[in-house]
């Protein structure tokens, strides 16, 4: 599975994105479990939902549900992860 950070989140991971091995199903918090620590804490809050100012995408869909929990992901899927675009004229 894909993982590509975009804006800022480049700068905190150190990279423009991760590659996570999974043999089975998983939710997005173990998926943020396996991605560098401060990701987790940027993304997700209260332990279990995402960050509102964060939007995901797997697939190219995005993930409108913010319980981590309930979002299963399997080895193939492309997750993206955007931080609030602001700025300019």
């Amino acid at each position: 599975m894909k993982v590509k950070y975009y804006g800022y989140l480049q700068e905190i991971a150190g990279k423009n994105e991760d590659e996570v091995k999974v043999s089975n199903v998983i939710n997005l918090i173990e998926l943020f479990d396996l991605l560098p620590s401060k990701i987790k804490e940027v993304c997700i809050i209260d332990g279990k939902r995402f960050n509102p100012t964060i939007k995901i995408f797997r697939n190219g869909i995005e993930v409108k549900d913010t319980d981590c929990v309930h979002i299963k992901i399997k080895d193939g899927d492309l997750i993206q992860l955007l931080p609030p675009i602001g700025g300019g004229k």
